[in-house]
């Protein structure tokens, strides 16, 4: 059992969040899910949010986990501290 299925509120609150952005880009990429959502006023998508049952919060925060861009965004920090090693033991 993970927190995501023993803790309905934390789900339903992370859910809430990614209605307002992606959490990788702070914006709102049209090749996702909620895309359109977020484009709704936020009273709307606390009814959405509220209208999921439990199974399809974990989905839609497991989902988010294993989006392309976290990915991206994993590769592109582990560049980035391959790059910033280099730079110190090569020195100036």
């Amino acid at each position: 059992m993970s927190l995501y299925d023993s803790n309905p509120a934390y789900v339903r609150a992370v859910v809430h969040g990614l209605t307002y952005a992606c959490p990788i880009t702070c914006a709102n990429p049209v090749d996702c899910r909620l895309h359109a959502l977020r484009l709704q006023c936020p009273v709307e998508r606390g009814r959405w949010v509220r209208s999921l049952s439990d199974a399809e919060r974990v989905e839609i925060v497991r989902w988010h986990l294993q989006c392309p861009l976290q990915w991206e965004a994993g590769s592109a920090a582990a560049r980035g501290e391959a790059d910033r090693a280099t730079a110190v033991h090569e020195g100036p």
